[in-house]
């Protein structure tokens, strides 16, 4: 074992120094290095009479301590025992932990609540059960992405143990106890300006920090959103198990069209996107914003099919009267063009991401009857003589191009 400090080195600190000691099922105990100086010791103190030939010791990397290690051990480290010849389990850090609740079993992992057993701090953790096993691919990804984001507005990632020859991930997290962005919602009806702006600020800086990092998260949306706790209108960015690291010359052969149906971009439904891009997320950022505002998805169909068409023609319904400024980041935003869509940079200098909005520029006509087109489509309006002509030609583009993909995707379910 290296990097551990010898018994020699220290002599002064042995007698002050402990070894928290834990087992599956039994409160920590807490140990000096006299106590630990040897095998058998060790093994009385946890389980009095039990053999040394099906007691296994192991270190916080899962690495197995034997007698001549004993000596290496850092002093107020940890030591993790198993009985019955077993080895560490992968969900190891449940060792030291108290599980309370299981939150969640998704089609990708499983999150568990769990509580120190001597701080009682609370935390997550999130790993892959049996029937998860092909699921571990994107534990794995999310793990080392989340290692290299440190952000106020990012749900913080403080541990993880990959073990790739069995498909098992284990993620040890912050416990985020406010509940999601769209409970929120649900829950007090559609926000006032001043509250959108400042929540869409927080995910907006966060966005801005993960591209400068290369990082695409792909599934942004309002369930991927919570608030640390019901006193504070702080919140981060949760679940990156799609989330793409880009520039790194690394082939990613994953299909585009991933995430919720609600937030995908009309470049994946055209197929003019032919790899990933930061577009993207701006797409799921104006979804979001719009939600927040009206309280609904602007873009929701009876089906499947009727929402990929109405996300693919674009046409945007504003149900209430909001400021000027508003309108015009929202329809930036959700322009269906991803090449000349706005910018993070231009997002950030925006009029109404400042605060900078003059109430008297509103809008006053019934909303109700106003559908706001983007400008691509009015172009083409005006190139084709007509506004009827140009819709019918359009919806019937599009459905060339989606419904082929509708049939593909009942297929593969059955």
């Amino acid at each position: 074992m290296k990097n551990y400090l010898t018994t020699n080195s220290f002599p002064s600190l042995f007698n002050d120094c402990h070894l928290t000691i834990y087992q599956q099922q039994q409160n920590p105990i807490h140990v000096t290095f006299s106590q630990a100086s040897s095998l058998s010791k060790l093994i009385k103190l946890v389980g009095g009479t039990k053999s040394s030939s099906k007691v296994r010791l192991f270190d916080h990397k899962c690495q197995e301590i034997f007698e001549e290690d004993l000596q290496y051990l850092k002093y107020n480290g940890k030591i993790f025992i198993t009985t019955n010849g077993k080895k560490l389990d992968s969900k190891y850090i449940l060792f030291e932990h108290i599980p309370k609740t299981l939150i969640c079993k998704g089609g990708q992992a499983t999150i568990m609540l769990i509580q120190h057993k001597v701080t009682n701090e609370e935390k997550i953790i999130k790993f892959i059960s049996e029937e998860q096993k092909n699921q571990y691919l994107y534990i794995a990804r999310e793990a080392v992405i989340l290692e290299q984001l440190k952000h106020k507005n990012i749900i913080n990632l403080y541990g993880y143990k990959l073990f790739p020859e069995k498909s098992e991930a284990v993620l040890e997290m912050e416990y985020l106890k406010g509940g999601s962005l769209l409970d929120f919602v649900l829950e007090n009806g559609p926000l006032n300006e001043k509250l959108a702006r400042y929540l869409f600020n927080q995910i907006l800086d966060a966005l801005s920090y993960m591209h400068k990092n290369n990082v695409i998260h792909r599934d942004l949306k309002l369930d991927n959103i919570l608030f640390i706790d019901n006193t504070k209108f702080q919140i981060k960015i949760i679940d990156f198990g799609l989330a793409y690291l880009s520039g790194t010359g690394v082939p990613f052969d994953e299909p585009l069209n991933v995430g919720t149906i609600l937030y995908i971009a009309p470049e994946i439904l055209s197929g003019k996107l032919r790899k990933i891009n930061f577009c993207l997320d701006i797409w799921a950022l104006g979804v979001i914003l719009y939600y927040l505002i009206f309280g609904e998805y602007p873009f929701n169909g009876k089906d499947n099919a009727e929402t990929f068409l109405m996300i693919s023609q674009g046409i945007i319904k504003f149900p209430r009267q909001v400021s000027f400024e508003l309108i015009t980041l929202i329809r930036e935003l959700l322009n269906p063009n991803h090449e000349s869509r706005i910018k993070l940079q231009d997002i950030q200098n925006n009029k109404w991401v400042l605060g900078m909005v003059q109430d008297n520029l509103q809008i006053t006509i019934p909303f109700s009857d106003l559908e706001t087109t983007s400008k691509e489509q009015y172009y083409n309006e005006i190139s084709q003589g007509g506004r009827n002509n140009c819709q019918n030609q359009s919806k019937k583009r599009e459905e060339n191009l989606i419904l082929p993909l509708i049939f593909k995707q009942n297929e593969e379910k059955n």
